[in-house]
């Protein structure tokens, strides 16, 4: 039955339906790479975002020794330094880059990972007041 429907075609009819097959082979390879083309840019966006949460993170923890270091110095100063002039640059700067890095991890949809930050940022905050309320005192009285 298929020799006969084969030999009651004719070329042009064969060599249409033959090329119709390879314009589908055609049109799936093109379709399969259009596919992964788009995962890999979907992937290659996540590895972007990641890096900049990435950096951020860095940001914020450079900033934080930075004021950390500050810190230090300034409550080794003889003088009281009610105003923490060498203080708040650096806790502006580690401020916005630990909000950055928040942003960027809820970016990523790693919002757990953003709220423990978060909850790491509590004892912190307890140390920056401890410290400006140091630095209203002489040395002699500093805890």
């Amino acid at each position: 039955m298929l020799r006969r429907t084969l030999e009651a075609l004719s070329i042009r009819a064969l060599l249409g339906c033959v090329m119709g097959v390879l314009a589908l082979f055609l049109l799936a390879f093109a379709t399969d790479l259009a596919w992964r083309g788009w995962s890999r840019h979907a992937e290659a966006e996540r590895v972007v975002k990641m890096a900049e949460a990435g950096r951020e993170l860095f940001r914020a923890a450079a900033a934080t020794r930075l004021e950390r270091g500050e810190a230090m110095t300034a409550l080794a100063a003889p003088a009281p330094d009610p105003e923490g002039s060498r203080i708040r640059p650096r806790r502006a700067e580690a401020e916005a880059a630990t909000t950055a890095a928040l942003a960027g991890l809820r970016g990523m949809g790693l919002t757990e990972k953003a709220r423990q930050l978060e909850a790491s940022l509590a004892p912190v905050v307890e140390l920056r007041a401890a410290v400006d309320a140091a630095l209203r005192l002489p040395r002699e009285q500093r805890p």
